[in-house]
């Protein structure tokens, strides 16, 4: 337990909200949005002050809208709130350019600065066409969240609800059934063809509780026989189905929660409304979702993709026995945690340093010799263009320019081409084009984080605290390595460690030969500065360090 509230006592400060936005940014992928885009951004008519809005705000608005959804998980997790709210809450969160352009009520902590855009409040929304406030439903009623994964008048929401289980309940829709069956023939095959409603059956009811919200992510924005709707007009045109008043689709399973039975299309748990409607539809979807004990598992499996970048395991398909021993392993593992994390009233901190000390990430496993497939096993995952420079700024004293943003250029390149758009998952094996990147970034950095750490008093460096910038003997060279190798790989070892000889061989050799970086790339270091070579020989050995996997995968710092 000590350890425990060790773990949790960490989670602060500039290095979490890092992590949490890593977390988010690789869940929500809301990057790829424009929230001003003429068919789905934000809508004048709804929030009207954003009527000849200026280009500087409306940059600050975009850039603002596409961080709400992932503003709000960092506001349930460093305020202790339960995780439930991720779906259920009925408010969402703000800073003071959203607060002025969108109108919102900002509540019950005024803004410290509001032109400060980093500082997000708890806030709710109006609905300026009805009066009164929107419908919230934590992360599911975000403009972002809503762009991120959209609707069409054929899809009916069954994105948005794909994406919902996957992120939040531990399921994946197409593990129902056969994906895109071929046989689709007849009159309404996702309720009339089995082939179809084995997955439609459990999808299509739920995807009512996004009814509220159109294509165009707006709240009831068609105006049909004096009620507001969200159905396409296409379809209150189609008098087969449509029935004056109604605000879903009559040609689905009825709204609710759990698998359907075909006929009469009912639900085990019927959403109130049914076909005529629900004020409050994915507020009733959120809250009935969280009830259930899949939510649990569904936060296991959110966070430890966040600390890895993998998915949690499945049954392997094929049989292989130490695959479907590594699942059923990780699988108790989990749901022990989950239940836990229910107990205590859903904290999601307390679930972060229970997953850390897990048999899974932490390796502590009880029994080492049981035959499972251990390549999931750990925390060992490549890092991020953002993970990657929190790491540099405290090892070395500065970051990667060419990583400040991940989804395009070098970024994106070292993050195997994700760009929260067409490619959505980032990598965990290491590419040609990876390496190329890093050991561009590092042999074009390394004479600058070498100098600048020299130039700093011995006593505040962080790379060469132990030297000087003089030639100094054998030993105190391997201490500083020494040094080097807990400060950059978390490695404590001596100066007798083959290691140690091993990066001291490279510095002696790029000492003797002067032969090193400034042949390669744009040296800070040269004869007029570094007459002795001593500068260039430590940037040769930072960039072979830099380059290393145990830099690259090991968060551990």
């Amino acid at each position: 337990m000590k350890l425990r509230n060790q773990i949790i006592a960490y989670m602060q400060g500039d290095a979490f909200d890092a992590f949490l936005n890593d977390a988010g940014d690789l869940h929500f992928s809301t990057q790829r949005i424009d929230p001003f885009n003429d068919k789905t951004g934000v809508n004048n008519t709804d929030f009207p002050k954003l009527n000849g809005i200026q280009t500087n705000d409306k940059n600050r608005l975009s850039a603002s809208i596409k961080k709400e959804p992932i503003e709000l998980l960092k506001y349930i997790v460093k305020n202790d709130v339960p995780y439930t709210d991720i779906l259920t809450a009925n408010y969402t969160v703000v800073n003071g350019i959203m607060a002025d352009k969108l109108d919102a009520i900002v509540a019950p902590q005024p803004f410290t600065n509001s032109s400060d855009d980093k500082e997000f409040r708890k806030a709710t929304l109006p609905e300026s066409r009805r009066g009164g406030l929107r419908e919230h439903a934590g992360v599911l009623s975000t403009h972002a969240w809503l762009a991120s994964f959209p609707t069409t008048s054929g899809n009916r929401n069954r994105t948005r609800i794909h994406y919902l289980l996957r992120q939040f309940m531990a399921q994946e829709v197409f593990d129902l059934g056969t994906p895109f069956p071929n046989d689709n023939a007849g009159e309404n095959p996702t309720v009339n063809n089995n082939n179809c409603n084995s997955c439609h059956r459990v999808m299509d009811p739920m995807a009512a509780g996004f009814q509220n919200f159109n294509e165009a992510n707006r709240w009831r924005p068609n105006l049909v026989n004096n009620k507001y709707t969200a159905l396409p007009i296409d379809y209150t045109r189609n008098t087969k189905y449509y029935i004056s008043g109604d605000n879903w689709f009559r040609d689905a399973w009825l709204p609710g929660y759990g698998s359907g039975s075909n006929p009469p299309m009912s639900s085990p748990n019927p959403m109130p409304g049914d076909f005529a409607g629900n004020d409050s539809a994915l507020q009733w979807l959120a809250l009935t979702l969280t009830n259930s004990s899949k939510f649990s598992l569904g936060a296991v499996h959110f966070w430890y993709k966040g600390i890895t970048g993998r998915e949690a395991l499945k049954s392997d398909p094929s049989g292989d026995k130490l695959k479907n021993d590594a699942y059923t392993m990780q699988s108790v593992e989990f749901n022990n945690i989950a239940k836990t994390f229910a107990l205590e009233r859903y904290k999601v901190r307390n679930l972060l340093a229970d997953l850390m000390m897990s048999e899974w990430l932490s390796l502590n496993v009880k029994d080492p010799a049981k035959s499972i497939d251990w390549s999931g096993v750990g925390h060992l995952t490549m890092l991020t263009p953002s993970q990657l420079n929190q790491k540099l700024l405290k090892t070395v004293g500065m970051k990667w320019s060419a990583f400040d943003n991940p989804y395009s250029g070098d970024g994106r390149s070292w993050g195997g081409g994700f760009d929260a758009n067409n490619v959505l998952e980032r990598p965990q094996e290491y590419t040609l084009e990876q390496h190329s990147v890093i050991n561009q970034l590092a042999l074009a950095s390394s004479c600058n984080i070498t100098r600048t750490d020299f130039n700093k008093p011995q006593n505040q460096r962080l790379l060469f605290p132990l030297i000087s910038f003089t030639p100094q003997t054998d030993n105190m060279i391997k201490q500083n390595i020494v040094h080097l190798h807990k400060a950059l790989w978390g490695e404590v070892i001596d100066v007798n460690n083959s290691e140690v000889t091993r990066t001291f061989n490279l510095f002696k050799t790029t000492l003797d030969s002067k032969y090193g970086a400034n042949k390669t790339t744009n040296c800070a270091y040269a004869d007029a500065n570094d007459p002795q070579y001593i500068g260039r020989a430590w940037s040769v050995v930072i960039a072979y360090m830099l380059t290393d996997y145990k830099f690259l995968y090991v968060n551990n710092n």
